[in-house]
């Protein structure tokens, strides 16, 4: 009896999710926005699953920010992630891997969501996606992102998978007037690069909110520098680059830092901006 109703419990879940499911690629609707969470992974959420917003908490009206989603839980084995915008635009950053997608595959939109399968943790506890986000042009207004994630076991059932809604996360939006040229470049981002661990190449990205000097470098663990990757003036705006084989094929296995170095073009004298992450080869 208790498989038969276990059985009717997935049926019905398959059923209702096949509504919402998108080209067979991902889920949108899950979030608190307007959606009752991830009930294909169970019907509850779970504690245990930890989901957050990170970037900037204000932007000018119109300006495009950074941001990342983070799914964590021990010991998970893979995670998948919806996020919505109640006023602003949301658009695909992260292609590496498990490619987001929008609503509407190709435009920008109020939505994303992973693309089917679940990105597999690969022995971290934190999963993170990258994704950008477009503020309205409404000087004044406070705008919610809404998030929802889930840890899956991939073995197709919802036994084992668990998902929580993430805290919202609030942007204000400013006139370009209320920001003085002082402050865009404490907004330089530097974000964990993908995949990580990696072998044998990797994406890093990173953002910018003024023109400027940027050099992007990364050292090994004693401090040399093994590679520059970026030593140029660049202008506002968000940047990848990918430390590949032609570099990794030579190292050895470890530890190696990659430092972000950004000069404002309205202060190239006297004022450097450094941002640095760590990341992990492995052969």
């Amino acid at each position: 009896m208790q498989k038969m109703i276990g059985l009717a419990a997935i049926v019905m879940l398959a059923l209702f999710c096949g509504f919402e499911l998108y080209h067979q690629l991902g889920m949108v609707h899950a979030t608190q926005k307007n959606g009752f969470g991830c009930i294909c992974h169970g019907f509850t959420p779970d504690d245990s699953v930890k989901v957050w917003i990170s970037g900037p908490d204000s932007l000018v009206a119109g300006q495009q920010g950074l941001y990342e989603v983070h799914v964590a839980r021990r010991l998970s084995i893979a995670a998948g992630f919806n996020v919505a915008s109640y006023h602003g635009s949301l658009g695909v950053v992260d292609t590496v891997g498990t490619q987001l997608m929008t609503e509407s595959p190709g435009v920008d939109s109020l939505e994303l969501t992973h693309k089917f399968p679940p990105r597999p943790a690969n022995g971290r506890d934190t999963i993170s996606w990258a994704f950008s986000y477009t503020a309205p042009t409404s000087v004044g207004l406070i705008d919610t992102l809404y998030s929802a994630g889930n840890s899956v076991d991939l073995d197709i059932t919802p036994d084992g998978d668990h998902w929580n809604f993430g805290q919202n996360f609030l942007v204000r939006v400013v006139a370009a007037s209320s920001v003085t040229n002082s402050e865009p470049a404490n907004d330089c981002r530097l974000l964990q690069n993908y995949p990580n661990p990696f072998n044998p190449s990797t994406t890093i990205r990173y953002e910018i909110p003024v023109e400027g000097k940027v050099e992007l470098k990364v050292f090994d663990a004693t401090g040399r520098e093994v590679r520059t990757l970026v030593n140029e003036r660049k202008s506002s705006g968000m940047y990848e680059v990918v430390f590949g084989h032609d570099v990794t094929k030579n190292l050895a296995s470890g530890v190696y830092l990659y430092r972000l170095a950004v000069v404002p073009a309205a202060a190239l004298q006297n004022k450097t901006y450094l941002k640095a992450m760590k990341m992990l080869l492995v052969k």
